[in-house]
């Protein structure tokens, strides 16, 4: 018995110290101190997310996260949401520094929980004792000189308008934490921002309906929104056929694209006001949230800092040849579609306005061959998102066809009517980034699988390469023999001259004197014209007349021949 009662206090010491060395393990696991946090979350009813972080070496080793009191009709949205970011998070804070907020701020968090995402990160801030601290905001001295600059920005969400007390969360308005926005300031001062908007993107799964102005006041004193000097430029989702978009369906048709709005003076924030849709929210319908649509104020954040002025294109008028290759939606991948599109691309400048022309020749590939079915372009404010092109689409100018041997347009099995030389205009992005979003429809391709013809590409255009054609000398006008002007009735002239083949019309000219300037008076279109009559003139008035033969070239109407002047007295 006494052996007993010895080994049984043995036995209980044993566990006891067990037992000691597993709290101290788990408090101090080899050297590891243990910190718990807990951040409440006020949106949907509420609910509290706890942390308990292991730290080592001066960085995390070990993480624990998990919520309670939820509360609300909201309760088990919540729940499902806080365990997806959760699942998503945790391993990712594993080895980052203890002392840092910026390594656990840039842990990313989890799409489609964006709440609980801020949530937990917050949380395990609270538990290492992080505080944000205000950095003060940087502006420059005066508004810059006049010029166009690039500046990075940030636009996120800083309260809904049914609770001016704010949400707390911040839901990003561009697609990411920062994206280049273009500033222009013009010769009095004047400043102007213009930027893209973007929806339905991975990090940020929300769709901005509608961009309903800024303000002018500060965001605690927020009144009615303001639309003065705002352009939009939006996006029509309705136009494309993606099944990434199918949430938006019955929704809306569109989103904002471009939004180029005033800046009235510097600052360090500017606030504006959205209506938004997030699909996460759909159930959620109460004062304020109509299943998943509310109205939220953003905060607008230049960063000054990072203003750099863009070397804007001042060529003069002329044309040019430039260097550029097609490349898929990502920027990097060249394009296939290269191959079809030959080297010689022409930019053609008059009055500062920039056009773009593209010949494409026969396609080949893996015993296949095709031509070029159509050729568009996006207009201002398209958007690249995951690797795709979205935006308004517009017809390019076709100045040449692909045609046989007897000059007849080609016809093969995929179709008829493909173009050779297309022309269009240079949007505004590409004058500053060289950058052009086309489509290309190459119907062989589609005997590749359906969808395979068309094609969304960059192309990027290096404008460094531009190089001035000389402008060709003058050819010498052909003679057009046997010109004559007779006066005919009373107060007519009757012109008659020789015909030139090949000619496509012939201009007119008069003057009222031997040194005047020769007038168009008459554009007469064909070839076989060979005479006419000019009424209604002033009796006995002499008058100087010449013809000229024209040919239409690429659109324009190039002079091929010439009469001599002749003169004649009206009577």
């Amino acid at each position: 018995m006494e052996f007993l009662k010895e080994n049984k206090k043995k036995l209980i010491f044993a566990v006891s110290l067990l037992i000691a060395a597993m709290i101290f393990s788990q408090t101090y696991s080899y050297g590891a101190e243990q910190f718990k946090g807990i951040y409440h979350v006020k949106l949907f009813g509420g609910y509290n997310v706890h942390s308990q972080v292991q730290v080592k070496d001066g960085r995390i080793s070990s993480i624990d996260i998990y919520g309670s009191d939820f509360l609300g009709s909201a309760a088990d949205y919540n729940k499902s949401y806080l365990n997806d970011a959760v699942q998503g998070m945790k391993d990712k804070f594993i080895g980052k520094s203890a002392s840092d907020i910026n390594e656990i701020k840039e842990v990313d968090g989890v799409a489609k929980a964006t709440v609980s995402s801020d949530a937990v990160k917050k949380s395990v801030m609270n538990a290492l004792g992080l505080e944000e601290t205000e950095v003060r905001d940087y502006l420059p001295e005066k508004v810059p000189a006049p010029g166009d600059y690039t500046v990075k920005i940030s636009n996120v969400t800083e309260q809904t308008l049914t609770k001016r007390t704010g949400g707390g969360i911040e839901h990003s308005l561009i697609g990411g934490k920062t994206a280049d926005a273009l500033l222009h300031v013009d010769k009095g001062g004047k400043m102007t921002l213009s930027y893209l908007m973007k929806s339905g993107t991975e990090n940020e799964p929300l769709y901005i309906l509608n961009y309903n102005g800024y303000y002018d006041e500060e965001s605690d004193n927020l009144k009615t929104p303001s639309m003065e000097g705002v352009k939009l430029q939006n996006i029509f989702w309705g136009k494309l056929k993606l099944s990434k978009y199918n949430e938006l369906q019955g929704i809306s048709d569109s989103v904002v694209g471009r939004v180029t709005r005033p800046l009235k003076e510097l600052k360090a924030h500017y606030y504006e006001n959205v209506k938004l849709y997030v699909p996460a929210m759909k159930y959620l319908n109460r004062p304020g949230f109509d299943n998943g649509k509310f109205t939220a104020v953003s905060k607008l954040s230049p960063d000054w800092k990072s203003l750099k002025k863009i070397k804007a294109l001042n060529f003069s008028d002329g044309t040019y040849n430039v260097k550029g290759k097609l490349f898929q939606p990502d920027g990097v991948t060249p394009s296939m579609a290269d191959g079809v599109m030959q080297e010689n691309i022409k930019l053609e400048v008059k009055k500062n306005k920039y056009y773009i022309s593209l010949a494409f020749g026969k396609m080949k590939r893996s015993g296949v061959e095709g031509y070029l079915g159509s050729a568009k372009y996006y207009a201002c404010g398209y958007i690249v998102d995951d690797s795709a092109i979205q935006g308004d689409l517009k017809d390019t100018d076709i100045l040449k066809f692909h045609t046989d041997k007897k000059g007849k347009h080609i016809e093969d099995d995929y179709g008829m009517d493909y173009p050779k030389l297309v022309r269009f205009p240079v949007i505004s992005e590409a004058k500053l980034d060289g950058i052009v979003p086309m489509q290309l429809n190459i119907p062989v391709m589609e005997s590749f699988g359906e969808g395979a013809g068309v094609k969304n590409v960059l192309l990027r255009l290096d404008w460094s390469s531009a190089k001035k054609q000389k402008s060709p000398k003058p050819e010498k006008l052909k003679s057009i023999k046997a010109f004559k002007v007779k006066s005919y009735g009373k107060r007519m002239v009757k012109l008659s001259w020789n015909k030139i083949s090949k000619s496509s019309g012939y201009t007119v000219y008069m003057s009222k004197s031997p040194k005047g300037k020769l007038k168009a008076v008459k554009d007469l279109k064909g070839a076989k014209v060979g005479k006419f009559v000019l009424k209604k003139l002033k009796s006995k008035q002499k008058l100087y007349f010449t013809v000229k033969a024209y040919k239409r070239q690429n659109g324009k109407k190039v002079y091929v021949a010439a009469s001599k002047t002749v003169s004649v007295t009206v009577k």
